[in-house]
């Protein structure tokens, strides 16, 4: 039971992050209800593309990243591809996470290298001690976040549903927000790093990706429930400019911290913003240290090298990008969108395909094509929200 708690735990702490600062802006056009239903597909979505990539590595080996499966499967195209793929999605993700946790700390893009340093240590560790940790920040998280719920309701004096918007009808609201909603569930870097956790235990995994994938979906779907409802009827300009995507992400955490004249809730909102990143940060940073891992070990058998080579590749270039490129959170997880639709379900469903051959079942081709489908529609969405 406990390594399944802190199996789901991982998966989860590593989907909940980006999405509670991006969510509620994206979505703010787009309607409440419309916004639990998308919640809900893409939840189903990762839990289906993450049981196709889970497979492959219960056929192959607990411990193979994406790159060493597709060699198996399909050869060294498929691994150049699913390496390069994945290295970038990581890299992205860790520069988001700096710049988020740079803006929730209020901090200049000056005192990111301090973020990058810290981080530094604490990658330094084991990746067991990691993942242990990850299960009770996650924790703290889910209990800071309920009492947030709580509040926010009590903090409400005149209840008015905020308009559904038209979003949902434009093609330029659907190519922001699919691939950044889809991108807002990615534990799928994570996977390999699940198996040989869970050591091939095919209980411990299904239910590690399922309840990874409900859980971010509910807590998403509460959460921008209570943002919306309670920018709206506490500041209907921030609201405007939330419709308008024209506010940041430290500018909404100070919006709700504004709007709630009590000190502890602030306080609240800020920590399970920053748990929020930091989960985030432990998944995502935890399998690209395991990927980096292998790779420098073909080349040294030091243990203080590969770890020092490991972190710094880690955590620098992201640093680098998080400074240079500043205020493009939701720009680069709408670009990390893009990234892991094809490591998280175009390479997959491929590699499945292969790896099973004549023996798959009709009732598979048929899931594992609609899957592959959803993915190169997403792909596509975001190639569009760059062009238009």
């Amino acid at each position: 039971m406990k390594k399944q708690l802190e199996a789901i735990f991982l998966l989860a702490g590593t989907a909940i992050g980006s999405g509670m600062l991006s969510l509620p802006i994206v979505l703010s056009n787009f309607g409440l209800a419309n916004s639990a239903v998308l919640m809900l597909f893409f939840a189903w979505l990762t839990y289906k593309s993450a049981m196709i990539r889970c497979e492959l590595n219960l056929v192959s080996n607990a411990n193979y990243s994406l790159i060493d499966v597709g060699r198996i499967f399909s050869g060294q195209i498929a691994a150049r591809v699913g390496d390069f793929a994945f290295k970038i999605l990581a890299f992205a993700l860790m520069s988001a996470y700096m710049f988020g946790l740079a803006s929730i700390l209020k901090c200049e893009t000056a005192f990111i290298p301090a973020i990058g340093l810290v981080l530094t240590l604490g990658f330094a560790l084991s990746s067991n001690f990691i993942i242990k940790a990850n299960k009770y920040l996650f924790f703290c998280m889910l209990i800071v976040f309920f009492i947030i719920i709580i509040c926010v309701i009590t903090n409400i004096r005149e209840l008015a549903l905020p308009p559904s918007g038209n979003g949902a009808t434009q093609l330029k609201t659907w190519s922001m927000i699919a691939p950044t909603v889809f991108t807002s569930f990615g534990f799928q870097g994570s996977l390999h790093t699940l198996t040989n956790f869970a050591q091939n235990d095919r209980k411990t995994i299904r239910n590690a990706c399922l309840f990874g994938s409900v859980i971010p979906a509910v807590i998403y779907i509460l959460w921008i429930l209570s943002v919306a409802i309670l920018v709206y009827n506490s500041d209907h300009a921030s609201f405007e400019k939330m419709l308008r995507g024209k506010i940041e992400i430290g500018q909404l955490i100070n919006v709700l911290t504004s709007i709630t004249n009590n000190i502890f809730l602030q306080k609240f909102i800020w920590a399970m913003s920053f748990l929020a990143i930091l989960t985030s940060v432990i998944g995502v940073g935890t399998s690209l240290l395991d990927t980096l891992e292998k790779e420098f070990a073909r080349f040294t058998n030091s243990r203080n090298t590969i770890k020092f080579a490991t972190v710094s590749t880690a955590i620098l270039p992201p640093m680098v990008v998080a400074i240079f490129i500043p205020n493009a959170f939701i720009t680069v997880l709408n670009f990390a969108g893009i990234i892991l639709a094809i490591i998280a379900i175009i390479l997959p469903v491929f590699l499945f395909f292969k790896m099973r051959g004549t023996s798959i079942t009709y009732r598979e081709q048929v899931l594992n094509i609609l899957v592959f489908c959803i993915g190169a529609v997403l792909i596509l969405l975001g190639i569009c929200d760059t062009v238009l």
